[in-house]
């Protein structure tokens, strides 16, 4: 019985690692934003991990959650109006949940990165405190390791 166990969660945590190396180096057709603003709450929360899908900017419709560039950054907000120029390109006029008024400036079809398709909350703020904080963030997750391990060898005896 001990043994399915160990086989059981060594799978869990290859396959996680598996999934988070694939997303992380872009190898699955989803890309993961850490949310830093309060724009889209109470709907996505600050510090979320939000994913989004490329999607063809005709199937986008008003009240999608729309990650899209805008100079360096990357916004994620919802699609209040949608708006088709003399060139056939589609503009979308955006709003943060959170926010009383529409963006300044309405989105290029070309600035879209995509389509929110989920978000786990609070990962993005661990992910993001792992990234400012590599060796404090390295000394964690070793003792996190060696305390699991020593916590599941006490288990394997008992």
């Amino acid at each position: 019985m001990q043994k399915r166990w160990d086989i059981v969660l060594t799978g869990i945590v290859v396959i996680a690692v598996g999934l988070f190396l694939a997303l992380a180096l872009g190898w699955l057709p989803i890309k993961a934003h850490i949310v830093l603003s309060g724009s889209m709450e109470p709907t996505i929360p600050t510090g979320s991990l939000v994913f989004s899908t490329t999607i063809n900017p005709e199937k986008l419709e008003v009240a999608d959650e729309l990650v899209f560039q805008v100079g360096g950054s990357v916004v994620t907000h919802r699609i209040v109006e949608i708006h088709t120029n003399s060139d056939n390109t589609r503009e979308f006029v955006t709003r943060g949940d959170a926010n009383n008024t529409n963006d300044a400036t309405a989105i290029n079809q070309n600035q879209v990165i995509g389509k929110v398709i989920g978000h786990i909350p609070i990962i993005g703020k661990i992910l993001l405190f792992i990234q400012q904080n590599l060796l404090i963030s390295t000394v964690i997750i070793v003792v996190t390791i060696l305390g699991s391990s020593a916590i599941i060898e006490r288990w394997k005896k008992s």
